[in-house]
């Protein structure tokens, strides 16, 4: 009789191969290395300094071995995950100076960080201003408005790169596909006129 299914092992979500046959030849070539350096430090005899720099320099090289030794390749299969089952995120974004860290690319981080490809209610983004800057309280505000637009703009049409600033640079490219063609370039023109006016507002306020 069959097993029930869910008594069926789960897809792994990754794999790890180890490369045998450069395992084999790292581990000769050490060997090799090895065997060269007792030879060397065998002939120079017993010289309190030089045998210690050649022994300490010996175990910096044995150090440097460990990946080598077992060298391994990885392959990750995101598309098993149930997104459901995807853990809680928290995204820190820090700024401490507006006139080092413009307080436009700083929300324009924060923006790529809100509309990820992530479940919404797994994913909660922070801003930590250490200067209390209320120019950054400005920018907050306005983005957490324009987020209200983008985010479902870049989950409606799959964008690659959700980053506002190199979106309205003319990257076509960062689309993920659709055939809503009319309905995008509508939407595209309304969430790119609120970017605008909120970038315009807060160099007005400030500047």
């Amino acid at each position: 009789m069959a097993a029930p299914l869910q008594d069926a092992a789960p897809l792994q979500l990754h794999t790890v191969e180890v490369d045998q046959p450069l395992a084999a030849v790292n581990r000769l070539l050490a060997g090799l290395h090895l065997a060269l350096a007792a030879t060397a430090i065998a002939h120079r005899g017993a010289h309190d300094i030089m045998l210690v720099a050649d022994l300490v320099l010996l175990f910096l090289w044995a150090l440097s071995q460990a990946p080598m030794w077992r060298p391994v390749s990885r392959a990750a299969f995101p598309g098993r995950l149930s997104r459901p089952a995807l853990p809680a995120v928290d995204v820190m974004v820090a700024t401490a100076d507006p006139d080092k860290e413009p307080a436009v690319k700083v929300m324009n981080t924060v923006i790529s960080a809100m509309a990820l490809d992530y479940p919404g209610g797994q994913l909660t983004v922070y801003l930590s201003d250490d200067a209390g800057s209320p120019l950054i309280l400005l920018a907050a505000r306005k983005a957490y408005a324009f987020a209200r637009a983008w985010v479902p703009f870049c989950r409606k049409y799959r964008v690659q790169c959700p980053c506002p600033h190199k979106f309205f640079a003319g990257n076509d490219d960062q689309l993920g596909g659709g055939d809503h063609h009319d309905e995008l370039a509508d939407d595209r023109i309304r969430v790119k006129v609120r970017n605008l006016i909120g970038k315009k507002r807060i160099a007005y306020r400030f500047y």
